[in-house]
C-alpha cells in the first residue's frame, strides 16, 4: 500500500490543478474609507448571523490585540487562561472551542489553525497581526459557508488587512499604560492597498508572571487591476514573542489569604511563540466571473513551561512540563465564480495545505531537569477539499444557496519512543444548504443548514489508522428588520447536533471523547444610530448544551453573555468606544464552581501619534 506521503503528494497535485479559492465579501460601508482590492460584488449573507464588523467598530471598539475585536461579536467569548502572548481560549454558540479546535480563523485567505498543536487541536496565535492594519472582519457562527474549512465547527472569522486612505503616509504611534505597558507601532500606507505596519510590545502585566514581549512586522503590497489581466498581491507577516504563564491558582488558598488574587501559582512559568508567514495571491474579475487563486507558506514554533495542576496527576514530583513544537506549511487555495444566466451563479471551492511537523513533552522539575519523555512525534499530514455550489435567485424575493464540500486528511505519523510508524486517512463530506426570504422591504427571513468538520491529530492516527473525523450537523433560522440605516433588529434560533463529543480536560491534559451531545440556543441584536456620530450595539446569547443519553450540562459552556457597547465620533475629532459585558456561570467538571463575569472596557487608549 502505498504511504500517505505518496498518497499526499498525488492530492496536492490534482487539487492544485482543480482547486478554485474562497471568494471575499466586500467590507461594510463606513465613514473610514479603505483602498484595497475588492472582488466582485459584495457575497450575500451565507447565514442570518454572518457577522463584519465596521470600519467604525475595528477603529473605535476597545482593543489591546488583534483578537480583542472578537469580542464585538455577540455570542462569542473569548477567554485567556495565561498572559497576552498565549493563544486565547474561544467560546461560541455552546462550543468550547479550546485555542481553536472548533473556531477556524484565516488572514487574507491564509489558515491559521494549527492542525496538531502539541499545545492544543487547532491553536490558533494571532500575535503576528498588527491590529492598526486590520481593514475588515467577517465572523461566520456555524459551517454555513463552502468556504468555511476544517475546524469551522462552532464558526470562522475572517481577518483582512489593510491601513485606512486618510493615514496613508508615515505613522508613528506611542502607548503607556499603569501597568507597566509600552507599546510602540509605525505604519506606513501607500496607494492601491500598499502598506508596511511594526509593533513593539513591553508590558508587565497587571499581576505575578503576566509580563510579555512581543515584536511584530507585517506588509503587503499590490500590482495590477483585477478587471485587466488580474491583480497580485504579496503578503508577508514574522512575529516573536516572550511570556509569562502564571497558571491557575487555588481557590482555598486565595480565601485563606496566603495567596492573592494577582498571584502566580506557577511564578517560572514561561512561554515563546515565533512566526513566519507569507503568501502570493492572484485575482481576475470580468463581468461574469471571479477567480482567485493563493499560494502561502509559513514557519512555526512554539514552547510551553507550565504547571497548571501543581501535584495533581504526580503527588511526588509534580506535573509541571515543557511542551515544544516545530512545523512548516506550504498550501495551495483557489476559487471561481461564473454566472449561469441572470440569476444563478455557479461556485467551486479547492485546495491543498501540507505540513511538517515535530513536537515533544517532557516532564521536568521546577529547576528544569528532565524527569520523564512523555512524547515525541514527526507527522507529515495534508489537508485537502473540493467543493462546489449553486446560488440561485428564484424570484424577486426568494434566494436559494446549495453545495457540498469534500474534505480529506493523509497523515504519516511516526512516535519517536516507541519507534512506531502509522499512516492512514480520513474523509468527510459536508452538505451546506441555505435560503434567503425578501418579506418586505425591511425585512429579511434567512435559514441556513450545514456540516463542519474538525479532523482527527496527527497522533490518534498512531492507534487508529483511519479515526474518523468530528461532524456536527447545524442549522439556524433567524430574521432581520432593518427600516433605515439609523435602526438594525436581529432575532436568531439555532441548533447543533455532535456525533461524538470531545472535550479537553484540563487536569488530565488529555482530549476526552465522549457520547452524542446537540447544542440549542437563541440570540437578540440590536444597531442603533440615533444621531450623526454615535452608535449603539446591544446583544443577548442564550445556548443549553447537553449530552443526549443523559442530559448533563457540557462542561465549561456558559449557557447566558450579553453586550453593550457604544461608538461614538465627535466632528472636532474626538473619539470612543466602550464596551459592557456579561458572562453568566458555565457548569464545570470535577466539583468546581464557576462565577459570573461583568467587564467595563473602557475608551480604547489614544496614542501619541506623529
Amino acid at each position: 500500500m502505498r504511504s500517505a506521503r505518496s498518497a499526499a503528494a498525488s492530492a496536492g497535485s490534482v487539487l492544485a490543478a482543480l482547486a478554485l479559492a474562497p471568494i471575499a465579501a466586500a467590507e461594510s460601508a463606513g465613514p473610514l474609507a479603505y483602498e484595497s482590492e475588492v472582488v466582485g460584488e459584495a457575497a450575500p449573507r451565507s447565514s442570518a448571523s454572518a457577522r463584519n464588523l465596521s470600519p467604525d467598530e475595528l477603529d473605535l471598539l476597545p482593543r489591546r490585540d488583534a483578537e480583542d475585536l472578537l469580542r464585538a461579536v455577540p455570542g462569542l467569548e473569548l477567554v485567556q487562561h495565561g498572559s497576552e502572548g498565549k493563544g486565547r481560549q474561544f467560546l461560541l454558540r455552546g462550543f468550547d472551542a479550546g485555542h481553536g479546535a472548533d473556531f477556524e480563523v484565516t488572514v487574507d485567505g491564509i489558515p491559521i489553525n494549527e492542525w496538531s498543536n502539541v499545545h492544543g487541536q487547532g491553536y490558533v496565535d494571532l500575535n503576528f497581526l498588527v491590529p492598526e492594519a486590520i481593514r475588515a472582519l467577517e465572523v461566520t457562527k456555524g459551517p454555513f459557508a463552502l468556504a468555511q474549512g476544517p475546524f469551522a465547527v462552532a464558526g470562522s472569522a475572517d481577518f483582512r488587512t489593510g491601513i485606512p486612505v486618510d493615514r496613508q503616509g508615515l505613522r508613528v504611534d506611542y502607548t503607556a499604560g499603569s501597568m507597566g505597558r509600552h507599546r510602540g507601532a509605525l505604519t506606513w500606507a501607500g496607494p492601491a492597498g500598499r502598506f508596511l505596519a511594526a509593533e513593539g510590545l513591553l508590558d508587565e502585566g497587571f499581576g505575578e508572571n503576566r509580563d510579555i514581549r512581543r515584536g511584530a512586522i507585517l506588509g503587503r503590497w499590490e500590482i495590477g487591476d483585477v478587471s485587466e489581466g488580474g491583480a497580485v498581491h504579496a503578503l508577508a507577516a514574522a512575529h516573536v514573542a516572550r511570556f509569562g504563564l502564571p497558571g491557575a491558582l487555588r481557590d482555598d488558598e486565595v480565601r485563606a489569604g496566603s495567596r492573592g488574587f494577582y498571584d502566580a501559582a506557577d511564578p517560572i512559568g514561561r512561554g515563546r511563540s515565533d512566526r513566519l508567514l507569507g503568501g502570493v495571491g492572484w485575482t481576475r474579475r470580468s463581468a461574469a466571473t471571479d477567480t482567485r487563486a493563493l499560494v502561502y507558506g509559513g514557519l512555526r514554533s512554539l514552547e510551553v513551561n507550565e504547571n497548571f495542576t501543581f501535584f495533581f496527576l504526580d503527588p511526588v514530583r509534580g506535573d509541571r512540563r515543557l511542551q515544544r513544537e516545530r512545523s512548516g506549511q506550504a498550501g495551495l487555495r483557489a476559487a471561481h465564480r461564473i454566472r449561469l444566466g441572470e440569476r444563478m451563479r455557479l461556485e467551486t471551492v479547492g485546495g491543498v495545505r501540507v505540513e511538517r511537523l515535530w513536537q515533544a513533552e517532557r516532564k521536568v522539575s521546577d529547576e528544569g531537569v528532565e524527569l520523564e519523555r512523555q512524547r515525541e512525534l514527526s507527522a507529515l499530514q495534508s489537508l485537502s477539499h473540493l467543493a462546489a455550489g449553486i446560488r440561485l435567485e428564484a424570484n424577486r424575493h426568494l434566494e436559494l444557496r446549495g453545495g457540498a464540500r469534500l474534505d480529506l486528511a493523509l497523515v504519516d505519523a511516526e512516535d519517536h519512543l516507541t519507534g512506531e510508524r502509522a499512516n492512514g486517512q480520513a474523509v468527510a463530506l459536508s452538505p451546506r444548504f441555505g435560503a434567503t426570504w425578501r418579506l418586505a422591504p425591511a425585512w429579511r427571513l434567512l435559514a441556513a443548514y450545514g456540516r463542519g468538520v474538525r479532523p482527527p491529530e496527527a497522533r490518534a492516527f498512531l492507534a487508529d489508522r483511519s479515526p474518523p473525523m468530528v461532524q456536527v450537523d447545524s442549522a439556524e433560522l433567524g430574521l432581520r428588520f432593518r427600516p433605515s440605516r439609523a435602526l438594525a433588529i436581529g432575532a436568531y434560533v439555532f441548533g447543533s447536533h455532535v456525533q461524538r463529543e470531545a472535550i479537553y480536560d484540563h487536569l488530565s491534559g488529555l482530549v476526552l471523547e465522549l457520547g452524542a451531545s446537540r447544542r440549542l440556543g437563541g440570540e437578540v441584536e440590536l444597531d442603533l444610530r440615533p444621531m450623526p456620530g454615535l452608535r449603539l450595539l446591544a446583544d443577548l446569547a442564550w445556548v443549553d448544551a447537553r449530552f443526549v443519553e443523559s442530559g448533563r450540562p457540557v462542561p465549561y459552556v456558559p449557557r447566558l453573555g450579553a453586550g453593550l457597547s457604544t461608538l461614538a465620533r465627535a466632528p472636532f475629532g474626538t473619539e470612543a468606544g466602550l464596551r459592557l459585558h456579561y458572562l453568566a456561570p458555565r457548569p464545570l467538571p470535577h466539583g468546581a464552581r464557576s462565577a459570573s463575569r461583568l467587564d467595563l472596557t473602557s475608551p480604547r487608549p489614544h496614542p501619541l501619534g506623529f
